[in-house]
């Protein structure tokens, strides 16, 4: 089935949950509380000439604390737990940066230093997250992974705009994946749908959902 096929599925399943579920930015930017918040999303990946699998991440807050367990992200069969602390501020312009340390533990293991930057003006928003694997079995494994997202908000409840992936869990023949985005919100739900290289033989599309409590 082609991505002309696969879209409208994905975004009548999109819909369907949220009727009921952050987008990614939203579900690992939580604001600072003196309390534990926790927040979780899963991605599904829908790949044209591979198998289709799915990334969940979770994320606690406490102040500037700030924890995050992901599984397939860095390759898969892959877990990793990561350590930071927030930074940020302003006011009619906010941002916030997170530098974080993590072990990455399964098909591919090592360590790995990263940093999330958010940054907000009126309805424009900048989200970027980053990392550096280095893979402790073979130097040659090593990568810089990347996913950012610039998006427009015109309503509370949507926002869409561009994104960009670098990854090691999907090969291609495209080191950076580029894609279009919608994003969508319902109280504590969200969900966003992704549709990279649109256009293209070798498009996809990732899917979204999250909560924060």
């Amino acid at each position: 089935m082609t991505m002309r096929g696969v879209i409208p599925i994905l975004a009548a399943a999109l819909f369907a949950g949220l009727a009921a579920a952050p987008a990614r930015a939203q579900a690992t930017t939580a604001p600072a509380r003196a309390t534990w918040s926790v927040a979780g999303s899963a991605l599904y990946y829908a790949l044209p000439d591979d198998e289709n699998y799915v990334q969940p991440m979770v994320v606690a807050r406490r102040d500037r604390l700030h924890l995050e367990a992901r599984y397939n992200y860095e390759d898969r069969d892959t877990g990793s737990l990561f350590g930071g602390w927030a930074f940020g501020g302003g006011k009619e312009f906010t941002w916030e940066a997170i530098p974080m340390l993590g072990a990455v533990i399964g098909h591919t293991d090592g360590v790995a230093p990263g940093c999330t930057i958010t940054l907000a003006w009126k309805q424009l928003s900048v989200y970027s997250e980053n990392e550096y694997v280095v893979d402790f079995a073979d130097r040659e494994g090593d990568f810089f992974y990347d996913w950012s997202e610039v998006t427009w908000d015109p309503a509370d409840w949507i926002g869409v705009g561009v994104v960009t992936q670098r990854t090691r869990a999907y090969q291609s023949d495209r080191d950076l994946q580029r894609g279009v985005m919608a994003r969508f919100a319902k109280g504590a739900f969200t969900g966003a749908v992704y549709w990279f290289n649109p256009g293209s033989e070798d498009d996809f599309a990732v899917v979204s959902f999250g909560a924060g409590f």
